[in-house]
């Protein structure tokens, strides 16, 4: 089922920031209320001007921008540029999906959350949060993007449908993975040099 995988990875966020996380850490609330309110808005849609998006996608959308706005100017700055890139690098390949899908050689899910792990880790591998934001905030709108061009030929397309918000889920999980496994071998390969040092 569509949106199952999303749901699933948003009520474990939940779970996790609000028992497992420690109440002194100041992203602790954030993270387990916008995940609550994803929840919560999930089988809603609203209507954009002539779009029919999916209500998640645009909250996605203000707690990114929220989010970027805290950032010095040359940050948001080279934010913006990246998430211009993902938006029009997204919105080309669903183009290139519509009129060709045969080149799609594995499960569309899997397939485009490892192009947005690329896109994160390319343009904002110095973190975590950073990466999730601009490669959202870009799908988002290569989501609008594409919809619009669809609307043109009179043919109807939801931003941010289920299908997208599993990509995103999928995405999600795939980039706390890799940073588990890099602190995990982070801290292995300083254990290694403490006890070297103890040795020598």
């Amino acid at each position: 089922m569509s949106g199952i995988l999303c749901l699933g990875v948003l009520w474990a966020i939940w779970i996790t920031a609000t028992f497992w996380m420690d109440k002194d850490r100041k992203e602790r609330f954030p993270i387990a209320f916008c995940s609550l309110i994803l929840m919560i808005s999930f089988s809603y849609k609203i209507q954009l001007f002539h779009v029919e998006v999916q209500l998640p996608a645009v909250i996605l959308l203000i707690i990114g921008y929220y989010y970027i706005a805290h950032f010095k100017y040359r940050k948001i700055l080279y934010m913006l540029i990246s998430i211009f890139i993902i938006m029009i690098g997204y919105a080309g390949l669903l183009l290139i999906e519509l009129y060709d899908p045969v080149w799609i050689v594995i499960n569309r899910t899997i397939m485009y959350s490892i192009l947005f792990f690329m896109f994160a880790q390319l343009l904002a591998s110095e973190s975590m949060f950073i990466g999730i934001t601009i490669v959202l905030m870009g799908t988002i709108h290569g989501e609008f993007l594409y919809a619009n061009i669809l609307h043109k030929w009179d043919l109807q397309q939801t931003a941010g449908s289920y299908a997208y918000l599993d990509c995103c889920a999928a995405f999600v999980l795939i980039e706390c993975s890799w940073v588990l496994v890099s602190r995990v071998f982070s801290s292995l390969s300083m254990k290694d040099i403490v006890e070297k040092d103890k040795q020598g």
